[in-house]
């Protein structure tokens, strides 16, 4: 028993060598709109300071198209030219909706190849999220990044009640 569960150990303690796993360094993390009228990307949403991020799904924001899918790009670094066995970086994603309700999911960034910059590139796609506020929160075994979302939307019934009652009433 005692041979079995020394087996099982070294075994086990090989699995994880830690000369196998690679430390990843977190590049940037971008955002981009999936525009549903051209099928085309938008630039990184990140970067624009002061974009309109309301009402997307109703084509009424910075790019005047309708938007539900959101790609958020993950660049991480590494030695160049390797595929680390067990390196592994995490994506935490918190969508807060309308009512305050929040939702986290937790998807691992995996199988990880490095090129010849020591750079790799990973999608993580967001659908029907962009009237919700978002957070994305990439980590590391030793750093991590976190980025905001502030999508909204208003009710066009309510939108169109306020405008009306800005406006004067012809009598």
């Amino acid at each position: 028993m005692r041979l079995l569960l020394l087996t099982a150990f070294f075994g086990l303690s090989a699995f994880l060598d830690p000369v196998s796993a690679q430390e990843l360094k977190l590049g940037d993390i971008r955002a981009h709109l999936y525009l549903e009228s051209s099928g085309k990307l938008s630039d990184d949403i990140i970067s624009i300071k002061g974009a309109k991020l309301m009402n997307l799904p109703r084509g009424e924001g910075i790019f005047a198209e309708p938007v539900n899918t959101v790609i958020i790009n993950i660049s991480l670094l590494g030695s160049r030219n390797s595929q680390p066995k067990f390196s592994t970086a995490m994506v935490n994603i918190t969508t807060t909706n309308r009512t305050g309700q929040k939702k986290t999911e937790t998807r691992p960034l995996m199988g990880l190849v490095f090129g010849e910059e020591g750079r790799v590139n990973r999608a993580v796609v967001l659908e029907n999220i962009t009237c919700s506020k978002v957070e994305v929160e990439v980590k590391t075994r030793n750093a991590s990044k976190r980025v905001n979302l502030d999508f909204e939307c208003t009710d066009p019934k309510s939108a169109d009640a306020s405008d009306k009652a800005l406006t004067p009433q012809k009598r």
